[in-house]
């Protein structure tokens, strides 16, 4: 299962501050960021997390509440707690280039001739499959 290794996460957390449901809540966050709990798979239940883990149910519901709160879970009725599928986000703007100032060069050989080669029925003659 994909938080079997939860319970060595959280003795690992144990120095650090902040609540126990803090922690499982990251830990969970953590697999939905790198893609181990996808967009539509449904979480372990409250009570199979809580049983695996060693931690009280008021634990991980709190966990899961959290979760909701940053929109990484849903709850469904009667059916437990899912991955929220993500929002498409515009890629980042690309950098703005500087292109030489002034002309450069440039012989037909280094130019691909694409115009010549494909064509329809001259790539399939030139460039066998």
């Amino acid at each position: 299962m994909a938080t079997q290794d939860l319970a060595s996460h959280l003795a690992e957390q144990q120095g650090t501050e902040g609540k126990l449901y803090d922690q499982v809540a990251l830990r969970i966050s953590e697999l939905i960021e790198h893609g181990t709990l996808r967009p539509g798979e449904r979480v372990p239940s409250v009570r199979k997390l809580s049983e695996q883990e060693e931690v009280s149910i008021a634990t991980v519901t709190q966990a899961y509440r959290v979760l909701e709160n940053k929109g990484l879970i849903e709850a469904r009725p009667q059916s437990g707690y899912y991955v929220k599928a993500r929002l498409w986000q515009a890629p980042a703007e690309p950098e703005k280039s500087e292109p030489a100032l002034r002309a450069t060069r440039v012989s037909t050989s280094d130019l691909v001739m694409l115009n010549s080669c494909c064509r329809p029925g001259n790539c399939a003659a030139r460039w066998p499959r």
